[in-house]
């Protein structure tokens, strides 16, 4: 293999990488909203369909792969040494293989073109010769394949727009999906355009208009004309990794250090009364029976007593509730959950954590599960499943519902808890641990994936971690202060909320939205496509 064919086949593709993910949190280096939009459009450049063949165009991609998670999902070897007790070098090719399952999409989109040239499919010939509606189809076919393939971790093209905050108008109708619309259309422009010679004017057209109809109609939070107030008290009480596990297992020392942590931040001084304490995702080291909790307040631990009392205020926590599986094994014996105690610390409600992490808090084969569990039970967790969303009410009469860790990221599972409820929240906590990932780049991601939960549905999201970072995100793209990373702190928030919520579009409708508006963007396509050929 020549110079030339070697850069073609392996460096093109992993470079467009490298520039893709100049998009998204580095620790060195700032963010560009547009350098994933050239990175998309060097490796589809690279591909060819024209020939046909599968197996060249699945290594660029696997190369286009590698190269987002060199520079981006660095972090997972660190997470699976951490996390499972993998050591290098397995840690590292695990990583690696990972790095498939991260953006699979990508794959998807080369079978599927591959399939349709491979059976014969013919395009209508209005989309060989109308090159701005075949680059929209095409765009839509990546934006749907992102949207609904599987993923773990869904860092979407479209997200890199988030340091356009505020003028991202369109969040709240259409969602991200039309952000990686139209990310993905622009990439194609410039694909016809330096490949092809073809020049998508209506593609140019619509992307300049689109950037600019976010900035006359920004989005919007004023917290000063809202009236329904929240006094929140955030604890990131920065447990390491050795000593949440050790005092999980019962280890004496840890568990009375986690203890006195979580009543010192709790229970410092504050020249506003405190509504709601919260707590981060498992914090509370002891399995729990919140059945029991309900009814008397001897099931409740003492340590929840005594800062209630202190304080006055509710407390909402993660720990783990006891699952009652009917086999006495202790696989799914227990349950990813999160706590609301009221003032006179009794159980108000409890939360069990729906989306569970692959092979990480469970593993995804239905039935087999238990079958297979017992050989890996000393690297992963094993939850039971949560089967419902819960809306919490606070004292004051606000409502909050909660997601913990990565459910946040996945619009559909929100979307679909929040349109469960009758009334709509006031805002959604995301409770999580990321001391799991280390000081790498992945806190910095997954706060700006979260964000996007509340841009997209109008509703603050109070994030609460571990070891941070920690903070409010408004749904105008603001934040409130930051907690530092692995640092020991309290956040005092004042959060204010309108008293009339109304669901956005994007809430009630998804990606329905962006479908909708494919159908004028086709009859533009189509009406300049007759226009041209007159």
């Amino acid at each position: 293999m020549n110079l030339p064919s070697f850069a073609k086949i392996f460096a093109t593709p992993f470079l467009g990488a490298c520039i893709y993910a100049f998009g998204f949190p580095l620790t060195w280096s700032p963010k560009f909203f547009f350098t994933p939009m050239i990175g998309v459009a060097i490796y589809l450049g690279s591909l060819d369909f024209e020939s046909n063949k599968l197996g060249k165009n699945l290594i660029k991609t696997i190369m286009f792969l590698l190269g987002i998670y060199a520079m981006g999902f660095y972090w997972i070897p660190y997470t699976i040494k951490e996390f499972g007790g993998i050591p290098f070098p397995i840690n590292q090719l695990l990583g690696m293989f990972s790095s498939i399952l991260l953006q699979p999409h990508y794959l998807s989109f080369v079978l599927l073109i591959y399939l349709f040239n491979k059976f014969n499919f013919h395009a209508p010939e209005i989309f060989k010769k109308n090159q701005s509606l075949k680059n929209a189809t095409l765009a839509l076919i990546l934006t749907l394949l992102e949207f609904y393939t599987p993923q773990q971790f869904p860092a979407y093209i479209g997200h890199a727009w988030i340091v356009l905050a505020p003028y991202l108008g369109l969040a709240k109708i259409f969602g991200q999906p039309i952000f990686s619309f139209f990310s993905f259309w622009i990439a194609l422009v410039m694909v016809t355009y330096f490949k092809e010679k073809k020049f998508d004017i209506l593609g140019t057209v619509l992307f300049i208009s689109f950037i600019i109809i976010n900035f006359i109609f920004p989005l919007k939070w004023n917290q000063d004309s809202f009236t329904k107030v929240n006094n929140l008290r955030l604890a990131q009480a920065n447990v390491g990794n050795f000593m949440k596990m050790d005092s999980e297992k019962g280890g004496v020392t840890s568990k009375v250090e986690v203890e006195r942590r979580f009543i010192s931040l709790s229970t410092l001084y504050s020249n506003k009364p405190i509504d709601l304490i919260i707590w981060p995702e498992t914090s509370f080291p002891k399995l729990l029976y919140s059945e029991k909790m309900k009814t008397s307040p001897y099931f409740v631990p003492g340590i929840f007593k005594e800062i209630i009392q202190s304080t006055g205020a509710e407390i909402f926590f993660g720990s783990y509730d006891y699952a009652n599986n009917n086999s006495g094994s202790t696989i799914e014996s227990e349950y990813n959950s999160a706590f609301l105690l009221g003032s006179n610390a009794l159980l108000k409600d409890v939360y069990h954590k729906n989306r569970l992490l692959p092979f990480g808090e469970g593993l995804p084969f239905g039935p087999l599960n238990k079958i297979i569990a017992p050989y890996l039970k000393n690297i992963m967790s094993f939850f039971a499943k949560g089967t419902k969303p819960v809306l919490f009410k606070t004292k004051n009469n606000s409502y909050f519902t909660t997601a913990i860790c990565y459910e946040i990221l996945f619009s559909n599972f929100i979307r679909d808890y929040l349109n469960s409820f009758n009334t709509q929240p006031d805002f959604i906590i995301n409770l999580t641990n990321d001391s799991w990932y280390g000081i790498t780049s992945e806190p910095y991601h997954h706060l700006e994936l979260s964000h996007w939960r509340a841009m997209e549905l109008n509703l603050p999201v109070v994030r609460m971690t571990n070891t941070g970072i920690s903070s409010v995100l408004y749904p105008d793209g603001s934040e409130s202060k930051r907690t530092g990373l692995f640092t020991q702190e309290i956040l005092d928030v004042t959060l204010k909320t309108p008293n009339i919520k109304k669901a956005t579009i994007f809430q009630t409708w998804g990606i329905l939205a962006l479908l909708s508006l494919f159908i004028p963007i086709f009859g533009m396509a189509f009406i300049l496509g007759r226009r041209r050929s007159l």
